[in-house]
């Protein structure tokens, strides 16, 4: 493995706008899209030491964005991923990214927003 991603970990996210905020608000969503989205899946690459720094990350850097969290429903660590062949090479292009930035935490793909 070419870089060390021990320290980036992939997480799979349900989420939803903090009290007082309009989802749809906080969201990209094309013009002609009627939708009343009520939360979204995400996949968030964070970085972090430990597991446990991870949730904390998260949830701190969510609020920022008028996010919070749902649910966490994975939290894999980015060199098992690698080693393992277990994630696309857009992911591996945004945690080089993440690595060589200032930032915790990077949205990966898209959202996928629910009613």
């Amino acid at each position: 493995m070419k870089i060390d991603y021990k320290k980036l970990w992939l997480t799979v996210v349900q989420i939803r706008a903090c009290k007082g905020f309009d989802f749809n608000d906080l969201i990209d969503k094309a013009e002609d899209d009627e939708n009343k989205y009520i939360g979204a899946w995400a996949n968030v690459l964070v970085k972090a030491n430990t597991i446990s720094e991870v949730v904390n990350i998260l949830n701190d850097g969510l609020k920022e964005l008028q996010f919070e969290v749902e649910f966490i429903d994975k939290i894999s660590n980015m060199a098992s991923l690698v080693e393992e062949n277990e994630v696309s090479q857009e992911i591996i292009s945004d945690a080089d990214s993440l690595i060589d930035s200032d930032y915790k935490y990077v949205f990966c793909d898209e959202l996928w927003p629910y009613v």
